[in-house]
Protein backbone atom coordinates (compact mmCIF):
# COMPACT_ATOMS: atom_id res chain seq x y z
CA UNK A 1 0.00 0.00 0.00
CA UNK A 2 2.60 2.28 0.82
CA UNK A 3 4.47 2.51 -2.76
CA UNK A 4 1.02 2.90 -4.26
CA UNK A 5 0.00 6.32 -2.01
CA UNK A 6 3.84 7.75 -2.57
CA UNK A 7 3.63 7.10 -6.05
CA UNK A 8 -0.24 8.81 -6.25
CA UNK A 9 0.83 11.74 -3.80
CA UNK A 10 4.20 12.06 -6.07
CA UNK A 11 6.59 11.84 -2.93
CA UNK A 12 9.67 9.45 -2.75
CA UNK A 13 9.13 5.97 -1.62
CA UNK A 14 11.74 6.65 1.18
CA UNK A 15 10.14 9.67 2.63
CA UNK A 16 7.08 7.99 2.24
CA UNK A 17 8.19 5.16 4.62
CA UNK A 18 9.62 7.96 6.98
CA UNK A 19 6.16 9.20 7.08
CA UNK A 20 4.52 5.82 7.79
CA UNK A 21 7.03 5.42 11.09
CA UNK A 22 5.97 9.09 12.23
CA UNK A 23 2.26 7.46 12.06
CA UNK A 24 2.98 4.52 13.66
CA UNK A 25 4.75 6.77 16.42
CA UNK A 26 1.66 8.42 16.80
CA UNK A 27 -1.09 5.77 16.37
CA UNK A 28 1.09 4.38 19.43
CA UNK A 29 0.47 7.60 21.30
CA UNK A 30 -2.99 8.12 20.43
CA UNK A 31 -3.67 4.65 21.52
CA UNK A 32 -1.91 3.19 23.86
CA UNK A 33 -1.85 -0.44 22.09
CA UNK A 34 0.47 -1.55 19.15
CA UNK A 35 -1.71 -4.47 16.94
CA UNK A 36 -5.13 -3.64 18.00
CA UNK A 37 -7.26 -2.31 15.00
CA UNK A 38 -8.16 0.67 16.51
CA UNK A 39 -3.61 1.11 16.57
CA UNK A 40 -3.88 0.17 12.68
CA UNK A 41 -6.97 2.65 12.02
CA UNK A 42 -5.04 5.57 13.80
CA UNK A 43 -1.68 4.28 11.89
CA UNK A 44 -3.44 4.15 8.80
CA UNK A 45 -5.64 7.85 9.26
CA UNK A 46 -2.64 9.63 10.50
CA UNK A 47 -0.53 8.00 7.45
CA UNK A 48 -2.98 9.31 5.16
CA UNK A 49 -3.12 12.81 6.56
CA UNK A 50 0.34 13.34 6.56
CA UNK A 51 1.23 12.60 2.75
CA UNK A 52 -1.29 14.53 1.65
CA UNK A 53 -0.17 17.58 3.76
CA UNK A 54 3.68 16.53 1.95
CA UNK A 55 1.88 16.15 -1.52
CA UNK A 56 0.01 19.82 -1.02
CA UNK A 57 3.21 21.16 0.20
CA UNK A 58 5.27 19.66 -2.99
CA UNK A 59 2.98 20.71 -5.31
CA UNK A 60 3.04 24.17 -3.64
CA UNK A 61 6.75 24.01 -4.15
CA UNK A 62 6.68 23.02 -8.01
CA UNK A 63 4.07 25.67 -9.10
CA UNK A 64 5.75 28.29 -7.43
CA UNK A 65 9.27 27.13 -8.94
CA UNK A 66 7.53 27.17 -12.06
CA UNK A 67 5.82 30.56 -11.94
CA UNK A 68 9.65 31.78 -10.68
CA UNK A 69 11.20 30.08 -13.61
CA UNK A 70 8.35 31.28 -16.03
CA UNK A 71 9.68 35.08 -15.01
CA UNK A 72 13.17 34.57 -15.17
CA UNK A 73 12.53 33.89 -18.76
CA UNK A 74 10.27 35.98 -19.57
CA UNK A 75 10.74 39.47 -17.61
CA UNK A 76 7.41 41.16 -16.67
CA UNK A 77 5.94 44.71 -17.98
CA UNK A 78 7.33 46.41 -15.22
CA UNK A 79 10.87 45.56 -15.19
CA UNK A 80 11.12 46.19 -18.81
CA UNK A 81 9.22 49.32 -18.56
CA UNK A 82 11.89 50.23 -15.90
CA UNK A 83 14.75 49.63 -18.17
CA UNK A 84 13.54 51.58 -21.00
CA UNK A 85 13.05 54.22 -18.61
CA UNK A 86 16.62 54.39 -17.37
CA UNK A 87 17.75 54.02 -20.94
CA UNK A 88 15.81 57.25 -21.59
CA UNK A 89 16.78 59.30 -18.21
CA UNK A 90 20.28 58.00 -17.40
CA UNK A 91 20.46 60.29 -14.32
CA UNK A 92 17.64 58.40 -12.68
CA UNK A 93 18.72 55.95 -10.54
CA UNK A 94 16.43 52.83 -9.58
Amino acid sequence: MLPWLARKAVIPEDHAEELWAEAIVCATVQTGWVGASEYWKAAVDRLVELIDLESQTLRKITIERESLGHLARSPSGAIVGQTQNLQRNPARTA
